[in-house]
Formats: structure tokens, sequence, C-alpha cells
């Protein structure tokens, strides 16, 4: 280290000989060279500030270089705190275990199921359509069968005329010719039009035939129909299924597609004509309410067939969704809580009948299963850390 105090006294002393010499002293001898004078403050200073600038910037190379070697630790510490897990598993399913106090603090509600029978049901496709070609039809038809009436009374009318001048003819020649040949055209004219006229009516209400059956048809061609009346009001729709068999159900419940709750009655018109490009099978006329259906929807129709079954209704919210299946969270034991895949198939109003793998009685979560499907997803992929 360097005596600073020894240092300066030694530039006094040196000064204090330089202005006072001694006697005696050669002058030789009071000469000091240059390379041998002590170091100036500027150049001292500079050194200090160098050898302090190289301690801070290698202090900071081996912070910045140990950084990751520093996490890594910490990261190694923390993978080595055991944190306390709700899930566990049991014969290869994950099990996840709350509280009585932690359930009631997540919203976690169970219910159990009920038990219910059921018959077995065939599911159908069906689509609302347009009926907008039906009253065009119906309403030439109509006007072709008025437009008939009036040409039969002009009908009545010019016979009488053809045949009073022809007994006038005959009877001493009281008219003329020509005028018993004016009203015979007049008549052979009237009877023309009568027949264009009831050719026309005859031609639409084929053309209904073909387009819209048998049944259908009949209705659109009576003057007064209270079907076409509903269907004309929006009160109903017309809805064609397919069907598997030749004998359709007289009743069916039909849903939007994708929507499957707001279940509506449909009862059967007739066979329809036409097959649909969609689905392959004999297609029938249907008329349900109108007021969840709405034109060119897509519907799922079912009806029951075959002898009723024993089962369970799971609710609907009880139902979540994940990899493309369903699945339930059964309650096993007190705490515990085990997921379950469940055929959600045969919907019902209030939730899905379930045939097989449920009992009346079980206990299933109907608020928060997200949440235990959440902490069961948390868990494996601590797992999969940990491998």
């Amino acid at each position: 280290m360097i005596d600073f105090n020894k240092w300066f006294g030694r530039r006094r002393l040196a000064a204090s000989a330089s202005a006072h010499p001694a006697v005696g002293v050669p002058p030789s001898a009071e000469a000091v060279p240059p390379s041998k004078l002590p170091m100036s403050n500027s150049r001292l200073l500079l050194v200090i500030a160098l050898q302090a600038a190289l301690i801070i910037g290698l202090t900071w190379a081996l912070v910045y270089f140990a950084r990751d070697e520093y996490n890594a630790i910490v990261e190694r510490e923390e993978e080595e705190i055991e944190t306390a897990s709700r899930v566990g598993a049991q014969d290869g399913a994950a099990m996840v275990k709350l509280s009585a106090q932690e359930r009631q603090a997540n919203g976690i509600e169970t219910r159990p199921l009920q038990g219910q029978s059921s018959s077995a049901r065939a599911q159908l496709y069906a689509t609302v359509l347009d009926l907008a070609p039906l009253f065009d039809a119906r309403a030439k038809y109509l006007a072709a069968l008025d437009e008939g009436r009036v040409v039969r009374a002009q009908l009545t009318r010019s016979e009488a005329e053809y045949r009073r001048a022809a007994a006038l003819f005959k009877d001493d020649r009281s008219v003329s010719q020509r005028v018993l040949q004016e009203a015979q055209a007049l008549w052979r004219a009237d009877q023309a039009k009568l027949a264009a006229s009831n050719r026309a009516a005859a031609e639409i209400a084929a053309s209904m035939r073909q387009r819209w059956g048998e049944s259908l048809a009949a209705r659109a061609t009576q003057a007064s129909s209270e079907l076409l009346t509903k269907l004309a009001r929006g009160e109903d729709v017309l809805v064609q299924a397919v069907s598997a068999s030749q004998e359709p159900p007289a009743q069916l419940d039909i849903a939007p597609l994708g929507n499957e709750q707001d279940w509506v009655s449909a009862r059967l018109i007739g066979p329809a004509p036409r097959g649909d490009a969609q689905f392959a099978g004999p297609t029938f006329f249907y008329h349900a309410p109108g007021r969840t259906l709405r034109l060119g929807m897509q519907l799922v129709a079912r009806h029951e067939a075959g002898q009723r079954v024993q089962g369970v209704v799971v609710p609907r919210e009880a139902v979540v969704w994940h990899g493309g299946k369903s699945w339930v969270y059964l309650q096993h034991g007190g705490e515990a809580f085990v997921r379950r895949e469940v055929a959600a198939s045969e919907p019902l109003e209030q939730g899905w009948f379930v045939r097989e793998g449920f009992s009346a009685g079980q206990v299933v979560v109907v608020s928060g299963a997200q949440l235990l499907l959440s902490e069961e997803f948390r868990y494996q992929i601590l797992n999969e850390n940990d491998d």
C-alpha cells in the first residue's frame, strides 16, 4: 500500500533541500534524475480509476456468465420442492380429491342419478320445406276452378240461346239461319272454354300430386283446409323426414340439428314423392308447430321403437366434453371424484338417457365439473415434467 504521508513528506523534504542546499554537498549530488522522481498526482489517480473500472468489468462479466447456472440451480431446487396435489390415481384412472370446504369454496355441486325407463329410439333426419311452390300451385288451381265456374254459367246461357234459336228456326223459320248459326257458335265456344279450364285445373292438380304427394295435394285442391290454413299463417311448418322403413311412425319428436333441446312433436301427413339428396330411405311429410323451426332448417328426428328398457338420466349440466367424447365425474367415497365416459347419444329434455355403465343413486358433479377436469390436466402436466 502506498504511504501518501511518507511520500508527500519526502517531496516536501526534497523541495526544502533544493531551496536550501546543504553546505559542502557537491552540485552533482544534489541533482536527481527525472526517472527517479515520484509519480505525479494526475497519473496516480488515472491508475486508480483504471483499476476500479477493471474490477467492475470483471464483476459484471462474472455475474452475467454465471446467471444461467444460477437459474438452473434455482429451477432444480423448485422442482425438488414437493407441492400438495389434489389428484391421485386408482385403477389407472385419475381421482380428484376435494374436502367439503374446498368443494364449497369452488362451487362444486353434486346430484344423485335418477332411474328411468325408455324404449329404444330410432333417429332420423328431416328438413323444413319451403311451401311457396305449393301455395302458388294451389292459387293457380283455385283460379282455374273460378274461371271454370264463370265459363260454365256462360255455357248454360249460350246453350239456352242456341236451343231457343233452333226451336224458332224449326217453327216456320221465325229466326234466320244466321242467327241460329251464331248461337250455335257461341255455345260451342263456351264448351271449349270450359274444357280448357277443366284441363288446366287437372294439370295443376296432377303437378301438385307429383311434387307434394297424394295426401298433401288432396288438401291443396280443397277450397278450405285447416292444415293449409295453419301452414299459410306460419303456425305450422312442413317437414320432410327420411324413414328407415316403409311404415312411418304416426308421430315424431324433432329438434334443430346441433341443438337437441327444443323438441316438438310432428304428425304424419303422408308419403313424400321425392327422396332426400343427403340421406337414403323413403321420405314422408309431417307438420309441426313452427314457433322454433325455420325454413331450410336441418332437423334431427326420433321416435320410439321396441320395448322399454331401464337406465338413468344423466343431467345435461353434468356432462363435460374432451377429446371428442363426453364425460361425467362420479363421486367416489366422501371426497374423491373419478372421471368416467358417458354415452350421450339418447337426448331427453332434462339430459341424456344412459342404458349401461351407471346406476340410479350414483352421485355426479352437476356444477364445477370443468374445474375438476382442469385440475386433473394440471396434475398430468406435472407428472410429465417429472419424467
